[in-house]
């Protein structure tokens, strides 16, 4: 048995203890209270809204989005499987670029099967070009030369094995309707089968990958007009979105035409303090794909003016 100086000791340690555990207790739990979530997501997640809009387009679907936020401010047919024509080359350029990187290539020759593809740009076989002006000349006119001449250099003369990797590269970013089957976009059958199919949902995560990670490699595509020269040879690019000057705070554009694919055009505009939205609208024509990027652009300011204290 404890006398009773024992037991008066043994008290005063658990008081002693107790005094240093429960203060320690009620601060973690006042901390584990105030700490912040932590979003563990990679992508921000769409966000349902209804439709805020009331505008007439031509085209088949559309899909308007914060990227920050994954808001959605105009959706029609988002989700439906589309023929995406030259959009298929914001892919072409992704992939290689990050391979021209990776090899630190800078330059490369212009061969005779690289101009194989529908649609003469004037490349001329033997001319040598920097990889960032090829890019850009690419982008800004749509040229599927350029497009295959990226695609071929990057991967060793091998087309297939870079719509494998652009395949690949899709599933990583969760585009779950989206399938290439050229680097151009190209339809390969003019009556039934297109060179690659996408939905709006899964173009704008493709803007969104590009406008967090590789935003420098597409600023050309907000230019109305560069000047490059090669070999002597100066090249006028002239943007294949004539509307890109009226669009302000353009970050990124890229228009796409075929038999089967219609009129398309995706922008991702800053509608101030950081706030890059993206435009796509896919299966319009060829001369109402502007008026429809330009309708909901002027929808999307007026959304923002009329909803200024919210932002």
């Amino acid at each position: 048995m404890m006398n009773k100086f024992e037991t008066l000791q043994k008290r005063e340690l658990l008081i002693l203890v107790f005094s240093f555990i429960i203060p320690i207790l009620i601060l973690g739990m006042i901390f584990l209270r105030e700490k912040p979530e932590t979003n563990l997501l990679a992508e921000v997640v769409p966000q349902e809204t209804e439709r805020v809009f009331n505008v007439d387009i031509k085209a088949k679907s559309a899909l308007v989005t914060e990227l920050n936020t994954g808001k959605i401010l105009y959706s029609l047919n988002r989700d439906e499987e589309r023929p995406i024509a030259s959009i298929t080359k914001l892919m072409t350029v992704l992939i290689a670029s990050d391979k021209f990187d990776k090899q630190e290539i800078s330059r490369l020759q212009i061969r005779e099967n690289h101009l194989n593809a529908f649609g003469d740009s004037g490349l001329i076989v033997g001319q040598t070009w920097g990889v960032k002006d090829l890019i850009d000349f690419t982008l800004i006119t749509s040229s599927n030369d350029g497009a295959k001449a990226l695609a071929l250099s990057a991967f060793g003369e091998e087309e297939s094995s870079f719509v494998a990797e652009m395949n690949s590269l899709s599933r990583k970013l969760g585009l779950t309707n989206t399938f290439f089957s050229n680097v151009s976009g190209l339809d390969i059958n003019l009556d039934t089968e297109a060179g690659a199919i996408s939905t709006a949902s899964d173009v704008t995560k493709i803007l969104n990958f590009i406008v967090k990670n590789k935003i420098d490699v597409f600023k050309s595509t907000v230019l109305n007009e560069k000047f490059i020269d090669i070999e002597g040879n100066i090249y006028d690019a002239k943007n294949t979105n004539k509307s890109i000057t009226e669009i302000p705070g353009s970050l990124l554009s890229k228009t796409g035409y075929t038999d089967l694919a219609g009129g398309n055009l995706a922008v991702v505009a800053d509608f101030g303090l950081n706030n890059p939205v993206s435009i796509v609208i896919l299966g319009s024509t060829f001369e109402e794909r502007e008026l429809d990027i330009k309708k909901l652009y002027r929808e999307t300011a007026d959304y923002y003016a009329s909803n200024l204290f919210e932002y």
